[in-house]
């Protein structure tokens, strides 16, 4: 998630209704129905944890933070694996082939604290859901390939890294996306039923991000299962000495399409540290 299409924002506080304090600091396990009004360019985020807030565009690009741990979540002693399993679904538009917005999960992370580019403070390592044709092509300062999704190929699924690095000669390297590594991953599709899981590990100097991906075989609103994998352990392994092994955190973020509103079902998310 770059440039036109990334999360280059500037930190920012949500705003609930009906209460000041941040619901970003007070993200749980639980459900949440995301609905973005490209008339208001607002989301509305609707939990079972936290109430209902509002997550306003920011920065430049008009990134929405959706769900976060507060600032400063640390890697408990003795884990080395950061998982996270939840369902995904749209029964609103998201993801009609005419919606180029994408959101993205983000583990291992923090996005409160400024880095060496300010207006990109985010750090983690996690999965794109939605469109992604928007990336382009480069090799990373860390000496890797950072890859897009065809053209005819734009809603998937995708690893991404994030964390802003200096490059050699100015500007910034502020996050890489795995995309020639993940061809032959299969569109997504309403009004089918999606379940990940997503992993986080740091060892001996690497960091690997996995995932698995299910399809329900029924469409939304039956109930699911049997679960068909469409996506089986795709992982990616790469150095990134700049981001600390330390963090904990993990948020939701997404790249709004401003020409469309749509609604993203996030049900039974658990996010835990094996």
């Amino acid at each position: 998630m770059r440039k036109q299409m990334s999360l280059l924002l500037a930190a920012s506080a949500f705003l609930p209704l009906g209460f000041l304090s941040s619901p970003s600091a007070r993200a749980q396990n639980g459900d949440y129905l995301i609905r973005y009004d490209k008339t208001t360019r607002n989301a509305t985020v609707t939990s079972s944890c936290c109430g209902t807030y509002v997550a306003s565009p920011q920065g430049i690009w008009g990134v929405l933070e959706l769900i976060s741990t507060p600032p400063g979540v640390a890697r408990p002693a003795g884990k080395t694996k950061h998982v996270a399993e939840f369902e995904f679904y749209s029964d609103g538009g998201y993801f009609d082939t005419d919606n180029l917005a994408h959101v993205v999960l983000f583990l291992r992370g923090d996005k409160y604290t400024v880095t060496v580019n300010p207006n990109y403070p985010y750090r983690g390592h996690g999965l794109v859901f939605g469109y992604v044709a928007g990336e382009w092509s480069q090799t990373h300062t860390n000496g890797y390939a950072c890859s897009r999704t065809t053209q005819s190929n734009p809603v998937t699924t995708v690893i991404e890294v994030a964390g802003a690095v200096s490059k050699e000669g100015g500007g910034f390297d502020d996050n890489c996306v795995f995309a020639t590594e993940m061809m032959g991953v299969p569109l997504l599709n309403a009004p089918y039923r999606y379940k990940v899981k997503l992993t986080s590990e740091y060892a001996h100097g690497e960091y690997t991000t996995r995932y698995t991906l299910r399809k329900c075989r029924y469409a939304t609103g039956s109930q699911c299962g049997p679960w068909q994998v469409v996506v089986n352990d795709k992982r990616i392994s790469y150095r990134y000495p700049q981001l600390p092994s330390t963090l904990g955190g993990w948020f939701f973020a997404a790249v709004p399409d401003t020409k469309k509103s749509w609604t993203l079902n996030i049900d039974h998310l658990n996010v835990r540290w094996e």
